[in-house]
């Protein structure tokens, strides 16, 4: 046998030894949703108005209805699996939920362990603070006034920057921080003005102060490299916005004005 023809035979043996070897491709994230039957979702229950427990603990809320549209043109149910800031990502990342949806702000941190959507909404960070104690903005809140906020929220540390003589206290979830407000045991709540002006809207004895800290920019979140489950993620969102379901939500929920922003809407 000529050198070269058994220079090309073990090499293609090698190829084939090397490639038996591999392990197969892990299956989608969609392609597992479809064949469970089921999303399962995890969504904060501390996060209105997109997602919360009513008075029957049932889950509500703008990305709990948006999901919903979602897993209906998929053809599948929801299963809704609480989670805390501090809790979300490492619960995604474990394989118990298969995206986050609500109130997640994409940052480059969160974003080397985990996979975004598109934004789908836009904010930015402000105070909830009780009426008549004179506090208009984070200038008002150097130490000894205490600034609350949540446990794996980026918000405190934004606070900071506003406000580095400031005092910060954190708490798990966004209803004790608010009550610790109520009772006085802090001075301030500091998280994204659509949230805090839930809370306002619930508190006639709260408001909402202070000029925007920062711009939020909220996306859904995935485990990395799995393009097919993020593109679809991303078109149900588009989808979402072209055929109405998207501003109908939108109106439902923070009310009649359109948003001050934009989506990103690819074309077909």
């Amino acid at each position: 046998m000529r050198r070269s023809v058994m220079v090309r035979m073990l090499v293609g043996i090698a190829l084939v030894l090397f490639w038996a070897a591999q392990p197969a491709l892990a299956a989608s994230t969609l392609d597992t949703v479809k064949a469970r039957g089921k999303i399962l979702l995890g969504v904060k229950t501390d996060y209105p108005p997109f997602a919360y427990l009513d008075s029957s603990q049932r889950y509500q809320g703008f990305d709990v209805e948006l999901w919903q549209e979602f897993a209906k043109q998929l053809g599948v149910t929801i299963e809704y699996v609480a989670i805390t800031s501090q809790s979300r990502i490492p619960t995604l990342l474990s394989g118990a939920i298969d995206a986050v949806s609500g109130g997640t702000t994409h940052t480059i941190a969160r974003d080397k362990s985990i996979d975004y959507s598109v934004t789908y909404f836009v904010t930015g960070q402000r105070l909830l603070v009780r009426k008549g104690r004179g506090i208009k903005g984070p200038t008002d809140l150097a130490a000894p006034r205490i600034t609350a906020d949540v446990q794996g929220a980026n918000s405190g540390a934004n606070f900071m920057k506003a406000q580095p003589q400031g005092k910060l206290t954190t708490f798990q979830e966004y209803p004790q921080a608010v009550l610790a407000l109520m009772q006085g045991r802090a001075d301030a709540v500091t998280s994204d003005d659509v949230l805090l002006a839930q809370f306002a809207a619930d508190h006639p004895e709260l408001e909402v102060v202070g000029p925007f800290m920062t711009r939020e920019h909220y996306g859904m979140l995935m485990r990395e490299d799995d393009s097919k489950w993020r593109d679809w993620i991303n078109f149900s969102i588009q989808t979402a916005f072209k055929n109405g379901t998207y501003m109908r939500l939108y109106h439902k929920y923070f009310g009649p004005a359109d948003p001050p922003f934009e989506l990103e809407i690819w074309q077909d």
